[in-house]
């Protein structure tokens, strides 16, 4: 009876099937629902939570968990490197694996490794070199992980920020910061232009240059004449759309353990007077952040993966 049908309805039915295993069930019914599904265009991907502690053992223990399904994947990440960090994501299942200051751009899915391999040393040429251990806190990225201009931006515990180009493989990390009272807790891309937030709640914005042969990165930060309100608890900044926004904790007077989250749009209403405007929906964005304790959206306690279910 299913077989008959009509083609339409479904593949209004598919549709409405917002998971990857109602999708892959769906198609799994019978030759003609299997045809309706293979005649629908790609839904998009369904965001993974996965906890890195960046100790093996306890790694080895952890779940994929799918906030739509409300379930954990039962099988482990394939490609997963235990013992090391997640201190970076982007669409597609890449992530960043960081071990103190080396680290590697994988897909945990197919095991594909991007460029971008290596130790980040201190560079800094305005302040004595850090002599101190370098750990990565946060990895981002300016365009997809395997694109040629892509940019990794990294925040370091020693040098503040590192970056480096894509486009080339023997290009090393350019760093900045080092000896400076700056405390960067939160860095992203948006639009292709790079913005970092401090701890005292100022907004930076990164003018980056690349040299002729593509080896190596010029950075400089500029202040902008804006901050993000004080609050007590995290602080991050992301893009939303086309826009980067940034949310932080509030707390109500007298009520400690309450604890909620408000989203601003940055808004440059006039030529360098920039402002920011509450969000008061998300759309059909979803916000996965971490505890307070932790420096990054979707990273440190949970990664964002985007994962992909072949079609039967």
């Amino acid at each position: 009876m299913t077989g008959d049908l009509p083609g339409d309805l479904l593949g209004d039915i598919y549709r409405r099937c917002s998971s990857p295993y109602d999708r892959v069930r769906f198609a799994a019914v019978c030759k003609s629902w299997r045809a309706a599904a293979s005649c629908q265009p790609e839904l998009p991907a369904v965001p993974l939570l996965y906890p890195s502690t960046g100790d093996g053992f306890l790694d080895k223990k952890a779940q994929a968990y799918n906030p739509e399904d409300g379930g954990v994947l039962r099988a482990g990440l394939p490609w997963f490197s235990y013992g090391k960090r997640v201190v970076g994501s982007y669409q597609g299942s890449w992530v960043a694996l960081a071990a103190d200051d080396w680290v590697e751009i994988r897909n945990l899915f197919t095991g594909a490794r991007a460029p971008g391999k290596g130790r980040i040393a201190c560079t800094c040429p305005a302040s004595p070199q850090f002599t101190g251990k370098i750990i990565i806190t946060k990895l981002v990225f300016s365009k997809y992980p395997t694109s040629d201009d892509c940019i990794l931006a990294a925040i370091t515990t020693g040098c503040k920020i590192a970056l480096r180009t894509l486009a080339c493989s023997s290009a090393g990390w350019t760093t900045l910061g080092c000896g400076t009272g700056m405390r960067l807790v939160d860095i992203a891309f948006s639009n292709g232009e790079l913005y970092g937030l401090t701890s005292d709640g100022m907004l930076y914005k990164a003018v980056i240059s690349i040299n002729e042969s593509n080896d190596k990165v010029d950075i400089a930060l500029h202040k902008l004449e804006i901050k993000i309100p004080m609050m007590f608890g995290a602080r991050y900044i992301f893009e939303l759309g086309d826009k980067l926004a940034a949310a932080y904790e509030v707390r109500p007077e007298g009520r400690w353990k309450a604890r909620t989250f408000k989203v601003f749009e940055l808004v440059n209403a006039q030529l360098s007077k920039y402002t920011w405007v509450e969000v008061m929906s998300l759309g059909d964005h979803a916000l996965f952040l971490g505890p307070g304790c932790c420096k990054a959206v979707c990273v440190s306690a949970s990664v964002c993966l985007s994962m992909h279910v072949p079609r039967a």
